[in-house]
């Protein structure tokens, strides 16, 4: 089958292949969607915790649990539909609130970083990075900072549509 899509692919236009990844991804989506029903809420309560995916490390779930830098997901199935969940979590760059937007920082050595601003005084700026560890960086040594309108949050952390099924099961039954 593979061969046959290469196959297929083969000599086909630039906007040939885009139709053609756009396609693959709406397929996923509406799968994702359609299966969050059939999900296993305790596997993607696992995905979800500091030793899965790691989302607990940024993002609450519950009203007794403090949100680290990353939007709170209590109340989530009341709160966001499924396909706003699903990119949220696919695309987390796609839609951001301007309170979660990374800002770029270029220090006086050329050195950059991309954090999400946790805090900051006259001394010192404290961010949360990608990998969800904090830096905290001497206001002084900073150049030139920039917001830009991306998430902190890096797509690509959920790997499967199983794994975004039972995630999008347990933020559903959770936060009821």
């Amino acid at each position: 089958m593979a061969n046959y899509r290469d196959h297929a692919l083969e000599g086909a236009s630039a906007i040939d292949l885009v139709v053609a990844l756009y396609d693959g991804i709406i397929r996923f989506l509406y799968a994702a969607i359609a299966a969050v029903g059939r999900g296993d809420a305790e596997r993607g309560r696992k995905l979800f915790g500091v030793d899965g995916i790691g989302c607990a490390k940024c993002h609450a779930i519950d009203n007794h649990s403090a949100a680290v830098g990353g939007p709170s997901l209590a109340g989530a199935a009341a709160r966001f539909t499924v396909p706003y969940l699903v990119e949220s979590v696919l695309a987390p760059s796609r839609t951001v609130s301007p309170v979660f937007r990374s800002t770029l920082f270029v220090l006086r050595d050329g050195q950059t970083i991309s954090g999400l601003v946790l805090g900051e005084t006259s001394g010192k700026i404290e961010l949360l990075l990608p990998n969800a560890t904090r830096k905290t960086i001497a206001a002084a040594e900073v150049e030139e900072r920039k917001l830009q309108n991306l998430s902190p949050m890096p797509a690509g952390l959920v790997k499967t549509p199983d794994e975004l099924r039972d995630l999008l099961a347990y933020l559903l039954s959770a936060t009821k």
